[in-house]
């Protein structure tokens, strides 16, 4: 399958956004079928990056990302990470297939942390510029 593409489009939706200065997750997860191989699985990797964040994430919001991540069974398929930005107060959960191996992490701020994911969108489009 097709590995997803992340996109200026994707990165301005989700830089766009409104938290109305609530604290966002942002979470970057490894979907690496051999060392993650289930749902439950991710659920685990998941619950050890919210750990490192601590109790300002929320357990609402907590357990909303985990339940997504248990979700998603079929949606890694094709992706080599996943991207989830969920703000405090319920009002967005996004998910985001990404197409190359970005590092495990859990952020929380008042803006969605892009930086991964711009340094993907520059890879693609570099990779664009050099290819025959």
């Amino acid at each position: 399958m097709t590995p997803p593409v992340v996109g200026t489009g994707t990165l301005r939706r989700l830089r766009e956004l409104d938290s109305s200065g609530q604290p966002v997750l942002s979470v970057y997860l490894d979907t690496d079928s051999t060392r993650y191989p289930t749902a439950s699985a991710r659920a685990d990797q998941l619950q050890e990056l919210m750990a490192g964040v601590g109790w300002e994430v929320g357990e609402i919001n907590a357990e909303r990302v985990r339940q997504s991540v248990l979700s998603l069974e079929g949606l890694a398929y094709g992706a080599h990470s996943l991207a989830l930005f969920s703000s405090f107060d319920g009002a967005f959960l996004e998910i985001v297939p990404l197409p190359s191996h970005v590092d495990a992490t859990a952020v929380l701020d008042t803006l969605p942390w892009l930086e991964p994911l711009t340094s993907l969108l520059s890879c693609d489009a570099h990779r664009r510029r050099v290819a025959p």
